[in-house]
């Protein structure tokens, strides 16, 4: 893996990671712009926040890897 394409890696991971983030800050809300107030639904949504910053935190360390793996068959 040329660097150019670990940078576009990482650059695809952080910004889904931004998007989970920002879909999960208006999932805590009301459409009236309310803070929900409810432990479920809050556990719920950040459960599910986690889980894609974990995947996307494995996507840029198996890149990474990736690119040290074929460095050091050069």
């Amino acid at each position: 893996m040329e660097a150019n394409q670990l940078a576009a890696m990482y650059s695809i991971s952080t910004l889904r990671m931004h998007d989970a983030v920002t879909e999960a800050y208006e999932a805590l809300h009301t459409d009236d712009g309310e803070p929900i107030e409810s432990r479920d639904h809050l556990r719920i949504i950040l459960t599910n926040l986690r889980a894609v910053v974990e995947s996307e935190i494995d996507l840029a360390m198996t890149a990474l890897e990736e690119r040290l793996h074929n460095d050091d068959k050069q």
